[in-house]
């Protein structure tokens, strides 16, 4: 009896299949041949230090490209493991019966579980998209691979700019985790407890600048961290394509100087909800401000956030624009100052927060 029972352990052993999670991000991207013909390639990262078995055993993905169709597409080539980490592609072609705009999209299970900002309790799936107007003669960017490395308590910057964009403008914007919706072939969704890379140390600051660089000022706790981006791009003002890409960071003790981490601010407040035209500029992120209690009687309590360290002014003023107060900081992140309006009438007026290059504004009331 115990050995038919040990033979009935070994045979499932053996026969049933192994899952484990192994999906570390991706991207999709079309290439138009002629006319309504495309050649779709799908980019996923996968985890070959933990989820070797499933890794080795994906050799096909699902493909849906918006306009009811579904396609299965083999895998062409894998790229050399770096940092424990393969990216394989995956190839297919596709014919449009008209032109119009589609998503084209890949819904996966069995997400890498060996993601610090990811938490066990959100859904494992990986659901990546990519909306394509081929009413244009256009390909959509091709971007640089990954997985990065970041340095512990070092400055990070990351260059989003793809290698081919057809000399059409871009822009990002960093997003929560994408999901599907039920079905087949799901329309895009977000998550909204998902976590950014600075969340889970509430320090610094995790944000897009104007010249397309994704900045982490910085890294403090080792590990892998995903975070997903929106990449737009535009022609002659119009936007043509819309890439969500997942990129893996890998954040360990690296060789160089150690930085001074700036107060926490969660990416939603430095990233812009909307988007539009290229960016260009200083490499500083938009200034923020804030000021409390509004209205208020007497004094007002004002902070202005950047993301360089440098000298801010924060100035009180009229609705004309006169300077009513004044206060400069030494370099810094972060400038909190209380404004005394007590000998002021009361109305409305104007605190504004001044860099070399930015300004932010915000109206308070005084009663």
């Amino acid at each position: 009896m115990k050995a038919f029972s040990l033979f009935i352990i070994l045979f499932f052993a053996v026969t049933l299949p192994i899952y484990a999670t192994h999906l570390f991000g991706g991207e999709i991207q079309a290439t138009k041949i002629k006319g309504q013909n495309y050649k779709i390639t799908v980019k996923l990262y996968l985890d070959n230090a933990s989820g070797g078995t499933s890794s080795n055993g994906l050799n096909q993905v699902k493909v849906c490209f918006g306009d009811g169709e579904v396609s299965d597409f083999s895998a062409t080539g894998d790229s050399p493991s770096i940092e424990g980490v393969t990216i394989r592609t995956f190839e297919g072609l596709h014919t449009y019966s008209s032109p119009g705009t589609f998503q084209i999209s890949v819904a996966l299970a069995d997400r890498s579980t060996d993601i610090i900002n990811l938490s066990k309790s959100q859904p494992s799936s990986q659901f990546l998209w990519l909306v394509v107007d081929t009413k244009l003669e256009n390909s959509t960017p091709i971007f640089k691979d990954f997985p990065v490395q970041a340095g512990v308590r070092q400055a990070f910057t990351m260059d989003l700019n793809p290698l081919n964009a057809e000399s059409d403008s871009m822009s990002y914007k960093i997003a929560h985790i994408s999901k599907p919706s039920p079905g087949t072939c799901g329309v895009r969704m977000s998550m909204s407890d998902d976590l950014y890379p600075n969340d889970i140390s509430k320090s610094g600051r995790f944000y897009i600048n104007k010249e397309n660089f994704l900045n982490w000022t910085a890294p403090e706790i080792k590990g892998k961290y995903i975070f997903a981006v929106v990449a737009y791009e535009w022609r002659d003002g119009v936007k043509i394509s819309e890439t969500y890409r997942e990129v893996l960071i890998i954040v360990d003790d690296l060789p160089g100087e150690y930085i001074e981490i700036p107060a926490y601010v969660n990416a939603d407040n430095l990233t812009p909800n909307t988007i539009t035209g290229s960016q260009n500029g200083s490499s500083e992120i938009a200034l923020t401000v804030s000021a409390y209690p509004v209205p208020t009687m007497d004094k007002v309590t004002v902070k202005a956030n950047t993301g360089l360290r440098q000298n801010i002014t924060i100035q009180l003023l009229d609705l004309s624009g006169r300077v009513l107060a004044a206060y400069l900081s030494e370099p810094t992140f972060t400038f909190e100052q209380v404004v005394d309006l007590t000998n002021f009438s009361p109305g409305l007026y104007i605190i504004s927060a001044k860099t070399n290059h930015e300004t932010a504004s915000k109206k308070i009331v005084k009663k």
